[in-house]
C-alpha cells in the first residue's frame, strides 16, 4: 500500500538534465526486452507496468507511485484550458498545452491537464522533474494488427473499457496533436523530446 503521499511539485528538478523513459502500452512494447528500464529513469503509464514492474515511478489515477511505497498526487485537469473536449481542435487546446510547459518547468503547480491519454499529464511531471532528455516509447496512439496495447495487456484493457473508442481515427488525433503541443513548448525551453515508435528506431 503507498503511504506518506505527497504534492507533484515536490519532486521539482529532483533529476535535474537526467534523461527519463516515458512508457506507454501499446503494441510496440512487445519488441523491447524485459530488462529496457533497468537502470533508466523511467514513469510507466497506465497497464505498462505489467511489462516493467520495476520501472522508477508508476503512474495511475491522479497517483504517481515511487518504488519504495512513496506517492506523489497529482490534481488532474482534463481538457485545458477550460475542460471543453474539442479544444484540442483549434488553437486554445494546443496553446495551453505548450503555455503550461513553462510553468511545469517552474515547478509552481501541482495540476496539469491533458486531452485523454496519460502521457499528457506525465510528461509535465517528467518536465517539473528537470528531466532532459525525455524519451516516449510504446505510445503510438494506433491500433497496429487489431490491438492496441501489447500481449494479453490489450485484453485486459478491454474488460477494463470495454466501450472506449479506439486509439485509431478521432481519439488518437486528439492525444496525438497535444503531444505535439507540449513536444513544442518542450523546444521552447530548450528540452530534447525523443518520440520513439518501434524499438530501436
Amino acid at each position: 500500500m503507498l503511504t506518506n503521499m505527497k504534492l507533484i511539485n515536490e519532486l521539482h528538478q529532483k533529476y535535474l538534465n537526467k534523461p527519463i523513459w516515458v512508457v506507454g502500452s501499446d503494441p510496440s512494447l512487445e519488441d523491447y526486452p524485459d530488462n529496457f528500464l533497468d537502470n533508466k529513469l523511467s514513469i510507466t503509464l497506465h497497464l505498462a507496468y505489467l511489462k516493467f514492474p520495476n520501472a522508477t515511478y508508476r503512474y495511475f489515477n491522479e497517483i504517481i507511485g515511487e518504488a519504495g511505497e512513496k506517492a506523489y498526487y497529482l490534481n488532474l485537469k482534463p481538457y485545458p484550458p477550460k475542460g471543453n473536449y474539442g479544444s484540442i481542435f483549434n488553437d486554445s487546446g494546443p496553446n495551453a498545452m505548450r503555455a503550461m510547459v513553462s510553468e511545469a518547468v517552474k515547478g509552481e503547480r501541482t495540476e496539469y491537464g491533458g486531452h485523454g491519454t496519460c502521457l499528457h499529464p506525465c510528461m509535465y511531471v517528467a518536465i517539473m522533474m528537470g528531466c532532459n532528455p525525455i524519451n516516449i516509447i510504446g505510445c503510438n496512439f494506433k491500433n497496429i494488427e487489431g490491438k492496441e496495447h501489447f500481449g494479453n495487456v490489450h485484453q485486459i484493457d478491454h474488460d477494463m473499457r470495454p466501450v472506449t473508442p479506439s486509439f485509431t481515427g478521432h481519439r488518437g488525433t486528439r492525444m496525438i496533436k497535444g503531444l505535439q503541443a507540449i513536444i513544442a513548448g518542450c523546444k521552447d525551453n530548450n528540452i530534447k523530446v525523443n518520440w520513439i515508435k518501434n524499438y530501436g528506431g
